[in-house]
């Protein structure tokens, strides 16, 4: 089942990054690295795929 959260998106176009803010203030989320300028006002799908080869930790976990 997915889990949905409250919060703010923050495009930051010139340097690449995405975040989601929750709405205690927390950081949950940050995509960095991406192609410049991120599109920051768009009204469609902003399609991310994950590099080939990368993996992610946190937690204590790889996936």
């Amino acid at each position: 089942m997915a889990e949905q959260f409250k919060g703010v998106l923050e495009i930051d176009a010139v340097r690449g990054v995405i975040y989601f803010h929750h709405e205690t203030g927390v950081t949950m989320l940050r995509i960095c690295s991406l192609p410049t300028p991120v599109p920051a006002k768009t009204t469609t799908l902003l399609d991310i795929t994950h590099g080939v080869g990368v993996n992610w930790n946190g937690r204590g976990r790889s996936e």
